[in-house]
């Protein structure tokens, strides 16, 4: 498969991720915030590792599908999951919290991403590439 095809069936598979939106939210709903938000990261982690084993147009639609769709589930379960877990007066800290790590996190892998690139090894480089 080229790169044009591979770019067709993600942007495909995001286009089938979108039409589970709308059910995202009764989805929480009926089971909980917690276990959507933990339902959501097992099926983006199953859907990261199928990753590794397809190489047909439809596979890479049917992983990306989920992979997008339970991205997208889990910020609105992590959402409803403070507001279910703290008061009103705890939600502004939390979501900072949250925010601050992340963004602590996403600073470190670009960086350590930088020192691997630098390394000067073509293994490390593809890899981060």
């Amino acid at each position: 498969m080229n790169v044009a095809q591979v770019g067709l069936a993600l942007s495909i598979g995001a286009g089938i991720a979108l039409l589970g939106g709308p059910h995202t939210g009764t989805l929480i709903d009926r089971i909980g915030p917690g276990k959507m938000a933990a339902l959501s990261c097992l099926l983006r982690t199953g859907a990261f590792l199928a990753y590794l084993g397809i190489d047909q147009f439809w596979q890479i639609i049917a992983i990306s599908a989920v992979v997008i769709w339970s991205d997208n589930a889990f910020w609105p379960s992590d959402s409803a999951m403070i507001i279910a877990l703290c008061g009103r007066e705890q939600r502004a800290r939390w979501y900072a919290l949250g925010r601050t790590v992340r963004s602590v996190g996403m600073g470190l892998g670009a960086a350590l991403s930088g020192v691997i690139v630098a390394s000067g090894s073509d293994g490390a480089r593809m890899v981060v590439l």
